[in-house]
């Protein structure tokens, strides 16, 4: 059997979806921080079992972040792996960049969305103390590229993105430096009234 087409026809279209992906990469270049907010510290050093959390409630001026995560203690519990995690909110949807979640090093890194059962696991991989560079940046309509280690993968979060929540659970995730701005425009997703 001719086989030739068809596989010459699955490399065309994954050669054409990774240009599409590529094509239309936000580029860090442009990436702007807001006025304070160019060199935070994020440290959040919780107890074996227990997370923590920091919020920004309004990100209607912000459609990016860059930070670099360092695990300097990785915990241990029965029921909780470690994990950091920077989450894009919406109501009661979700997307998140997580690092870990299980209890074997290397951590695993994977994007994963509230609103599907798709999980998109980066090749990277993390062990306690190394420093994993993110940038994320998202639109209005709620696309969100995340670039971990040099590769991007994109999922999306229905209705845009209304809040920026990191987490750290059953050890400490530190989030530093970390810079929060936007890469030209605001996303416009502003509450009313």
């Amino acid at each position: 059997a001719d086989l030739g087409g068809r596989v010459r026809f699955k490399v065309i279209c994954v050669a054409a979806a990774v240009l599409f992906v590529a094509g239309s990469a936000v580029a860090q270049t442009d990436f702007k921080p807001l006025p304070g907010l160019s060199n935070l510290t994020i440290d959040l050093d919780s107890e074996d079992g227990r997370f923590s959390t920091f919020i920004v409630h309004d990100v209607c001026a912000i459609s990016a972040l860059k930070t670099q995560l360092q695990m300097p203690r990785i915990g241990r519990h029965s029921q909780y792996g470690p994990a950091a995690t920077i989450s894009l909110r919406n109501g009661d949807k979700h997307v998140a960049l997580q690092v870990g979640g299980s209890r074997n090093l290397p951590l695993s890194v994977k994007l994963q969305t509230s609103t599907s059962d798709v999980v998109q696991v980066y090749a990277r991989r993390m062990n306690a103390n190394e420093k994993l560079d993110i940038f994320i940046a998202w639109t209005a309509e709620g696309d969100v590229q995340a670039t971990v280690g040099g590769q991007t993968l994109t999922i999306n979060l229905p209705g845009g993105v209304r809040q920026l929540h990191f987490s750290g659970s059953t050890g400490e995730a530190m989030f530093a430096p970390t810079a929060i701005g936007n890469t030209g425009t605001a996303t416009g997703n502003c509450p009313v009234g």
